[in-house]
């Protein structure tokens, strides 16, 4: 980029220099030479901001035959994945786990038969008749049942920013029937059947229309659940350090650094590889900005 900066200001130059020897009025030419600057200034600036292209993740299309097999493999995607799942949960028992674990531990068995005793509990008030129908409302009405001992923060997955499909939802479903050997009956009829929509019919794809632009820091933390992996107003741990003091802690490049590739440098001590690396791609520039702002004036208890 500096060869260009050097051609446009030398040819800026030589144009000056040719007009004054027309005979242009000096007042003239500051005039429209400043105003080329100016645009020419704010270009650049324009440029050196990271661009991130708002591109929302592809649907998952399944095959109406689609198989056992198929759906727990792509399940297991999505929930390492676009369905962030592992944000939270583990499979196995770890410390750093802020919701219940999912395979057999201190909850009980793994959690395809667990769903099967909950729908029985006398505590248990949802709508699920069976093990299948109790999985996919955990994750469309995960309001429903609140595990004991666990915070209430899991979002709705079939609404933004995850926003799963039908497909999608029967995918998760089935990998989490079929953790430690459990056997995988949910398919995407059952999951529309659920949810009281009718049974799938094969139409096309529609576009999904991404709502970013103007977006506050605090909806941002909020609908990419930030908030489940980071405190704001404490110093606290949570599956991520606290972020109320990072601004005090840290300059604005490494914020930069921390939401566009989380995994360059890991904060000693947290795990690596939960925090999604595609966070820059579910929010607009500016918005970005906006963001990065808001967090380097989080500087601890003069923030509160």
């Amino acid at each position: 980029m500096l060869y260009y900066l050097v051609y446009i200001f030398g040819g800026l130059l030589l144009l000056w220099m040719v007009l004054l020897s027309l005979g242009v009025r000096r007042m003239w030419l500051s005039v429209v030479f400043f105003g080329l600057e100016a645009t020419l200034a704010y270009t650049i600036v324009g440029n050196l901001v990271p661009q991130i292209e708002s591109r929302p993740q592809a649907e998952l299309q399944l095959s109406p035959d689609a198989t056992p097999e198929q759906l727990v493999a792509a399940g297991e995607q999505l929930f390492y994945g676009k369905g962030t799942c592992a944000l939270c949960h583990s499979i196995e028992h770890s410390d750093a786990a802020r919701c219940p674990e999912l395979g057999a531990g201190q909850l009980g068995p793994a959690i395809g038969s667990r769903a099967e005793e909950r729908v029985k509990a006398q505590d248990y008030q949802g709508a699920a008749k069976n093990g299948t129908e109790y999985l996919i409302e955990s994750l469309v009405h995960p309001n429903a049942y609140i595990v004991s001992g666990f915070p209430n923060i899991m979002p709705v997955i079939n609404k933004p920013p995850i926003g799963l499909s039908v497909d999608e939802i029967a995918a998760v479903v089935a990998f989490l029937q079929s953790i430690q050997g459990g056997h995988a009956t949910a398919t995407p009829n059952i999951v529309a059947a659920f949810l009281g929509t009718e049974e799938r019919a094969p139409v096309a794809a529609q576009p999904v229309v991404a709502t970013m632009g103007n977006r506050s820091p605090e909806q941002l933390i909020n609908e990419l659940a930030c908030i489940a992996c980071h405190k704001f107003d404490g110093p606290e741990p949570l599956v991520g350090p606290s972020l109320w003091d990072i601004g005090a802690r840290a300059n604005e490049a490494y914020i930069r650094q921390s939401i566009l590739d989380p995994n360059a440098v890991v904060s000693p001590g947290f795990p690596p590889m939960v925090m999604p690396p595609d966070l820059g791609q579910k929010m607009s520039a500016v918005e970005f900005e906006g963001l990065v702002q808001w967090l380097k004036d989080h500087k601890g208890p003069k923030t509160q």
